[in-house]
């Protein structure tokens, strides 16, 4: 335990699930090592008094909610809660957290890029881009904001065309994002 929050040595830990069974508090679950997104605290309390206990806790807002396109948050009272099965370890929660309560330990993707020459303008990848860092008008080509792309996929499985994909990767649409883990 460090200020409080409970820790797990990873060098140590077998997975055993001990820690899990004993907690008092049912505040250790056991994730995926696959599991890069994850939330730091697990205090149930309002914003106000969870901030007074744990620097990194939950307040509530919601703002991870709206910013992840796989609808893998859910809410636990005051509480995110990410839901393993849906998580695509994005980050695009993390970005957003204002409290530090969710953290990416997730090596980012490349960024992508949008074909010209494939790309129809329809906006799919527009609408889900969590980051907001695709541009263009409906019907005319979408351009990418390096700056802002969380690198995150989203777009890649959005588009019907399969017209985006990783920098550097030629793969496109559903291929390219069975491949992430293998863009550097």
């Amino acid at each position: 335990i460090r200020d409080g929050i409970s820790y797990v040595n990873r060098d140590m830990c077998t997975g055993c699930g001990k820690c899990v069974e004993v907690c008092p508090r049912d505040l250790i679950m056991l994730l995926p090592e696959s599991q890069k997104v994850f939330i730091l605290c697990s205090s149930h309390d309002k914003g106000a008094v969870v901030r007074k206990i744990c620097q990194v806790g939950c307040i509530g807002c919601r703002r991870c909610l709206r910013a992840c396109a796989y609808d893998a948050i859910e809410f636990e009272g005051n509480l995110a809660r990410i839901i393993v099965d849906k998580c695509t370890n994005c980050g695009a929660c993390a970005q957003v957290c204002p409290t530090g309560a969710i953290v990416d330990l997730a090596p980012r993707h490349a960024k992508v890029e949008i074909d010209p020459g494939m790309c129809d303008g329809c906006g799919a990848c527009k609408e889900i881009c969590p980051a907001g860092a695709i541009s263009g008008d409906l019907g005319d080509k979408h351009e990418v904001d390096a700056t802002k792309c969380l690198g995150c996929g989203a777009c890649i499985s959005a588009c019907p065309k399969g017209a985006i994909a990783y920098v550097g990767n030629r793969k496109t649409g559903a291929a390219a994002q069975a491949g992430a883990d293998d863009v550097a």
